[in-house]
């Protein structure tokens, strides 16, 4: 069989990074990576051709995200092509700072370009299969679970958590700012109260908010109602409806200012409080 190599790779906002290859009939992206050569160990592979690939020399691998293997016979495989499978490790690349992706170099006589996407845009450049074994890699890191095994892109194991619930990551850009940490004026009504909800070994509790395009992790909260009578109430009220959790003391943390409150109807000016609680 074949060993391949290959990383996953996000910006600072959880876009993972695909490369365009100009060596492919289907036209398919790719995650940087490669064949490993014969004599070769797969994680030394993987740094090699990140360094061929895209010029970063000094970019550490932390850990296997996923192991597949690949059958001779899978439907992703053109019927001409000679394939005997393989079998492919999956490495954490970690996360590249601005000033690290601008290093970014291609070969342009191998690849024609690269883009950071959200995972559901990825899976649209990859091939199928290729799409399966990124989703399973990129949510070992996210869940923080163990390597994830896989064959013909299905789990041989216990499927995932954030695999089964088909959990997807999305940029939203226009929430990228601080919290502000003073009191919310009693001129901005608080809209939304959602909360860190710590449990006793320190994990924090997400909660999955089911759609049509794929479930959205979430941290438990929600819309302030009339008859709640402070933020806080609103955050013990919903933390027990969507995750059956009973909190105790509430801190505030701070609070995003939303300029329209589009989503409420526009409202207008508005704060969004997050807080924090056992």
């Amino acid at each position: 069989m074949w060993l391949g190599a290959a990383a996953i790779i996000t910006d600072q906002v959880g876009r993972v990074l695909l490369v365009h290859p100009t060596y492919r009939e289907d036209d398919r992206w790719l995650l940087p990576g490669g064949v490993v050569e014969p004599g070769e160990h797969p994680h030394a592979a993987c740094q090699r051709e990140i360094t061929e690939e895209l010029g970063l020399a000094d970019l550490t691998l932390s850990g296997v995200l996923a192991v597949h293997s690949l059958s001779q016979h899978h439907p992703d495989i053109r019927p001409a092509a000679p394939f005997p499978g393989e079998i492919r490790y999956v490495f954490d690349g970690g996360t590249l700072t601005p000033d690290q992706a601008k290093v970014i170099r291609l070969p342009r006589e191998e690849l024609s370009e690269y883009a950071f996407l959200e995972t559901r845009d990825a899976v649209q450049r990859l091939r199928p299969v290729d799409g399966q074994i990124m989703l399973a890699a990129y949510r070992a890191r996210l869940g923080n679970t163990a390597t994830a095994h896989l064959a013909d892109g299905r789990h041989i194991l216990d499927v995932p958590a954030l695999d089964r619930h088909d959990v997807h990551v999305r940029y939203r850009p226009l929430w990228d700012s601080p919290l502000n940490r003073g009191p919310v004026s009693e001129r901005l009504p608080v809209q939304q109260a959602w909360g860190w909800c710590f449990v006793p070994d320190g994990r924090v509790v997400l909660v999955a908010d089911p759609g049509p395009r794929g479930a959205l992790p979430m941290l438990p909260g929600g819309t302030v109602e009339k008859a709640d009578t402070m933020p806080e109430a609103t955050l013990h009220r919903e933390a027990a409806e969507e995750a059956q959790l009973i909190l105790t003391d509430p801190v505030r943390l701070g609070w995003e200012l939303d300029e329209t409150g589009e989503v409420y109807g526009g409202v207008g000016p508005n704060a969004r409080l997050r807080l924090a609680a056992r």
